[in-house]
């Protein structure tokens, strides 16, 4: 069975919900007949409104990392212009704390630049997901 962490880093502000838009790709997972057949997805959000969170040390102090991240077959990160100085580090940091599986990365950067372009700057990524 394949299973999916979504990592999402969200502006969230007191009173506010989640992401919507990893909310309705999770929706849409979860309703599928195939859901916990063949896979799962679990999601993981980093709230980076305080400015002091915009730093990888926030990332490597949190419960992500102590998750058993051998587990999941698959990660997806979202890529925003507030997180793509910290995605390659992490992606690096994810293989450190024991992760096997494959990354995918999606979001607004990857969705508004050139396949080309993104290959070279993210270069540990398996896949590219734009839309």
């Amino acid at each position: 069975m394949k299973k999916l962490l979504i990592i999402s880093f969200d502006l969230v502000r007191r009173g506010e919900c989640q992401s919507y838009a990893i909310g309705s790709i999770i929706s849409r997972l979860k309703s599928n007949e195939a859901y916990e057949v063949f896979y799962t997805v679990d999601w993981y959000s980093f709230n980076l409104l305080s400015t002091e969170n915009f730093d990888l040390g926030y990332c490597l102090a949190s419960d992500l990392f102590k998750k058993n991240l051998n587990e999941y077959t698959h990660i997806a990160i979202s890529c925003y212009v507030w997180n793509n100085i910290i995605v390659n580090t992490l992606i690096d940091k994810l293989f450190e704390y024991d992760f096997h599986g494959k990354i995918i990365l999606g979001g607004y950067e990857i969705s508004y630049s050139n396949e080309g372009e993104l290959k070279n700057i993210y270069p540990k990524a398996n896949y590219l997901v734009k839309g």
